[in-house]
């Protein structure tokens, strides 16, 4: 594949990923230049994290979810592409935890990650009552504008690799957080590494207790998704 083939397709992927992810938004913030993104923007929706992969290829990963809030769960997904295919197909939980969105064909992206923005959105609503396409545009702008990025070590596979971690509070200073206050201090943390299959190695979504509460400094709400095992061919 040409470098401008590459292009057109990483472009294609992208813009599924924004119109199906944040349908509501796809648009002026979500255009054809990677250099209008910020960082956080850039390691999750423009990086090549499925390119290096050679099909047929599976990444397992495992879902964690603990706190008072409900029953302590595990969980888990995968995300395939076949024999001779670029196609991605994801399962994504089970049971009512389960989601499915439609395949992406060429992937490019890791969409595991879409997978899980997602299903957070769908979350919130359930737990809040709000608008799924208010909580997309909070974390679309505060992944736009106010995520924080930096470079860590993780261990990976028994040995030391270099991360980028992002974390987002999309909700800390939301006008409107008086609607869905519980919530309102829910932050996310996405660990990626191209070391890693995929490059995902976590993606968490944590509540923790609000201080002048019963549950100040508690662990409300922790979903975390973790990179487990690769299955087919390597790189």
């Amino acid at each position: 594949m040409t470098n401008e083939e590459q292009r057109v397709v990483r472009n294609r992927n992208l813009k599924y990923l924004a119109a199906l992810a944040f349908a509501c938004l796809a648009g002026a913030a979500w255009g054809a230049d990677p250099s209008e993104y910020s960082e956080a923007e850039r390691q999750l929706f423009v990086r090549p994290h499925m390119e290096s992969l050679v099909p047929p290829v599976r990444l397992h990963y495992r879902y964690v979810r603990k706190g008072s809030l409900q029953p302590e769960v595990t969980d888990s997904a995968v995300v395939e592409m076949a024999p001779g295919s670029r196609t991605a197909k994801v399962e994504y939980l089970s049971g009512d935890r389960k989601l499915e969105l439609p395949t992406i064909e060429s992937a490019v992206g890791n969409p595991v990650i879409l997978h899980f923005l997602e299903r957070e959105v769908r979350e919130l609503r359930r737990l809040t009552g709000g608008s799924v396409t208010y909580y997309r545009n909070r974390i679309r702008k505060a992944l736009a504008g106010d995520a924080t990025v930096r470079q860590r070590q993780v261990t990976f596979d028994g040995k030391d690799v270099e991360a980028v971690e992002i974390r987002v509070d999309p909700f800390v200073n939301d006008p409107a957080r008086d609607r869905f206050e519980k919530f309102a201090d829910r932050y996310y943390v996405m660990v990626l590494s191209p070391e890693i299959p995929g490059e995902v190695l976590e993606m968490k979504a944590e509540l923790m207790g609000r201080d002048g509460t019963a549950e100040a400094g508690k662990l409300v709400q922790s979903e975390v998704l973790t990179f487990e095992r690769r299955e087919g061919a390597r790189e």
